[in-house]
């Protein structure tokens, strides 16, 4: 998932009036169109990597957010303005923050509504990659297409462990792993890869 031109994601157009002409309907807006965007990429079964190619504001870093993974172009820069308009997190942000960088961070970045830059997002655990400009999307395309190599239903269910992980015990987590590896052992995909493993 990557931007088209220079940016990412600039989140909401507050330059056309939009937010002041619609104020009554945002709150369905949001239940209704954009947290479902959100909600998909969470729930989809599919790895998705977020490249982020330049500015994310607001609704661009939940996206990013929302993604397995995110690798990060050199210049690019993560904000959210919510406190310079008077106005909440909204598409997941106040979770996916919270999760990824811990309420402090969270607050820092949110009240503030200053930019972190790429090296800084990479800092906080908000990206897992930052790539110079020129090298990265031959990167991304490197990294996905390595990915993409592994075993798609491995892939699948890694990210749900991960997922449910995310809101899980210790206990719970383990009951689950044991219960999916329990499944994957005996596939036959897996049988060839360990045999193949084992012989190098």
């Amino acid at each position: 998932l990557t931007g088209a031109g220079k940016g990412f994601c600039s989140g909401a157009d507050l330059s056309n009036g939009l937010l002041i002409e619609n104020k009554d309907k945002l709150e369905g807006w949001l239940k209704s169109f954009a947290n479902p965007v959100i909600e998909y990429l969470q729930s989809m079964t599919t790895v998705i990597i977020a490249a982020v190619n330049g500015v994310a504001a607001g609704a661009g870093v939940s996206l990013a957010l929302a993604c397995d993974i995110a690798i990060s172009a050199a210049s690019a820069r993560y904000v959210f303005s919510f406190s310079k308009i008077g106005l909440a997190m909204d598409m997941g942000a106040s979770w996916l923050l919270n999760r990824r960088l811990g309420m402090m961070r969270t607050a820092a970045l949110t009240m503030s509504a200053d930019f972190l830059d790429a090296e800084g997002a990479l800092k906080w655990g908000l990206v897992n990659e930052v790539i110079p400009d020129k090298q990265f999307m031959l990167r991304v395309e490197e990294f996905a297409s390595l990915i993409a190599s592994r075993p798609s239903q491995t892939l699948k269910v890694l990210k749900s462990q991960i997922n449910y992980a995310n809101s899980a015990t210790l206990s719970e987590a383990m009951d689950y792993e044991a219960k999916l590896q329990g499944v994957l052992v005996k596939t036959n995909q897996a049988q060839t890869l360990i045999k193949d493993f084992a012989r190098r």
